[in-house]
């Protein structure tokens, strides 16, 4: 008996159709047509989820823009996510390694919506500026924590319905979502306020990236399935004749049959050197990004002048759209030509950091330079896909979503204690040239951590 994917669709003829190939051929067709429903609605979901999240970095510049709130006002109200939302990564991550990632991903995104809507709300009325501040940080541990079921369901999915090989290429694709999502809220939020600030006001703003999140919530919940078994599949080890991460050992593999997750957790994620050194470099280069996401606007304005609303948020957007053009290009000839990837990220996140050298030092009162400076920084988001993808396959298929979590509360370690303490409470006030100084000595420590890697392999 041939194998599953032994008969092409193509090799298919009146003279060879037997009951045998046929059936292979309508799985197949099955198997392609439910990958691709979870790939481009997982995407979507994503990409949705950066509406919202990305809600305070645009309005709130806003305000500051407008002198309504102080720059530190600003990014407590920043931290306050930062953290919840990188614990909550952690503390929600073993939900997915063991519960419904179709219903989290869903409910997530619904609850991002209606809380997004509240965060409008409390911005109403803002002739006492102390109110709204402290309902926006109440309301961010709700946002934080509700944001938290994004990234970890969208990543366990490729690890339930595709093979080593094509679940990385998908995963790089999926991670530009996060860039389109980012670059496309400040004109969604924006836009937004156009459309409704008349009869709306402030709440103008929340009103789109809330609706759509809300109404997509509910068409993931309706539209796919947690893994093939559910749509009456085979499972990816039956269809694909696949070693699952963790058991390509057989003896290994033999002796860890019917453990709790707690063992796996202990083995393939406490005691795992590599996970660690991952996490450092992911902390360290979450600085970075959201050092450059959440002040880039405010160096636009004070140092270039630009207008926020004009300038300064077409270029403060090529930080994204060069996250998306390089990762797509450079992302999917790694996967294809490489088996090793810490030389690779090593590489890009010094092409990133030598780029932060050219906005602060070269770019001058050049547009033009710094909008391609802003582009190749863009590589950043590089190693920020394929730490997370080294860290899966390091560890085991049963603590996948954990692994991811303890990276995503070091990355959001490094977004709210260094970008939003460390930049916005202390080294803003110094100047940007201790900003700048910051930002490529973070880049430096988080390359040499991926020495200890160079002979490591991914999972094949």
């Amino acid at each position: 008996m041939k194998k599953i994917n032994d008969v092409k669709g193509p090799e298919i003829s009146k003279k060879t159709l037997t009951e045998e190939n046929l059936y292979n051929f309508i799985l197949r067709k099955e198997y392609k047509k439910n990958q691709e429903t979870v790939f481009w609605t997982v995407f979507m979901a994503y990409m949705i989820f950066y509406f919202t999240r990305k809600q305070w970095t645009v309005f709130g510049s806003q305000l500051m823009e407008d002198g309504i709130i102080t720059t530190s006002q600003y990014s407590i109200v920043g931290l306050i996510l930062a953290i919840v939302y990188g614990l909550s990564k952690f503390i929600n991550s073993p939900l997915s390694d063991r519960k419904s990632n179709r219903w989290l991903l869903g409910l997530g995104l619904i609850g991002a919506g209606i809380f997004n809507f509240l965060l409008g709300f409390s911005w109403i009325n803002v002739s006492n500026i102390l109110t709204p501040i402290i309902l926006s940080s109440v309301l961010m541990v709700l946002i934080g924590w509700i944001h938290s079921l994004g990234a970890i369901p969208c990543v366990r999915f490729f690890y339930n319905w595709f093979d080593h090989k094509s679940r990385r290429n998908r995963n790089i694709i999926w991670n530009i979502s996060h860039n389109i999502g980012s670059a496309l809220s400040s004109f969604l939020i924006i836009g937004s306020f156009s459309l409704f600030s008349e009869t709306f006001g402030w709440l103008g703003y929340f009103i789109l990236p809330s609706v759509i999140s809300i109404i997509f919530g509910i068409i993931v919940i309706l539209i796919i399935k947690d893994r093939p078994e559910k749509a009456g599949l085979p499972s990816l080890q039956e269809y694909y004749n696949l070693k699952m991460i963790g058991e390509e050992n057989q003896i290994v593999k033999n002796n860890e049959v019917d453990k709790p997750w707690k063992y796996y957790f202990i083995k393939y994620v406490l005691k795992n050197k590599f996970i660690w050194f991952l996490a450092v470099a992911n902390m360290l280069m979450y600085t970075v990004r959201m050092g450059i996401s959440d002040w880039g606007l405010n160096y636009l304005k004070k140092v270039h002048d630009f207008d926020i609303k004009n300038q300064g948020k077409w270029i403060y957007s090529m930080f994204d759209w060069g996250g998306v053009s390089t990762t797509l290009i450079l992302g999917l000839l790694a996967n294809k030509y490489l088996k090793k990837f810490a030389k690779f990220n090593m590489a890009m996140i010094l092409i990133a950091t030598l780029s932060l050298v050219g906005i602060w030092l070269l770019a001058k009162d050049s547009i033009v330079l710094l909008a391609t400076f802003m582009l190749l920084a863009g590589v950043l988001y590089i190693p920020q896909c394929f730490l997370s993808v080294m860290a899966n396959e390091f560890s085991h298929h049963k603590v996948i979503s954990t692994s991811t979590g303890v990276l995503g509360v070091f990355g959001y370690f490094g977004d709210a204690l260094m970008s939003k303490v460390i930049i916005g409470q202390w080294l803003i006030n110094v100047g940007w040239t201790a900003v700048f100084i910051f930002l490529i000595s973070c880049g430096l420590v988080a390359a040499t951590m991926l020495i200890p890697m160079f002979n490591k392999h991914a999972a094949q």
